[in-house]
């Protein structure tokens, strides 16, 4: 199970809501665009390094 993260803007520390379903957003506050691969990449390569652990190889190249 996924725990909650929150997000908040390089720029202005302004809240950032995410909707996966967008590839890119905007902060509400100033306006700074953000792409979800690059505000989400800690979280890819974790996963991915988790997927060579268990040696689900596919998965981890996918995600590299």
């Amino acid at each position: 199970m996924r725990e909650l993260v929150s997000y908040t803007c390089s720029t202005c520390a302004g809240a950032l809501i995410v909707d996966r379903k967008q590839k890119v957003f905007e902060c509400p506050f100033c306006g700074n665009a953000f792409d979800v691969v690059s505000l989400h990449r800690k979280e890819l390569l974790a996963d991915a390094a988790v997927n060579m652990q268990q040696m689900e190889f596919n998965a981890a190249k996918e995600k590299f």
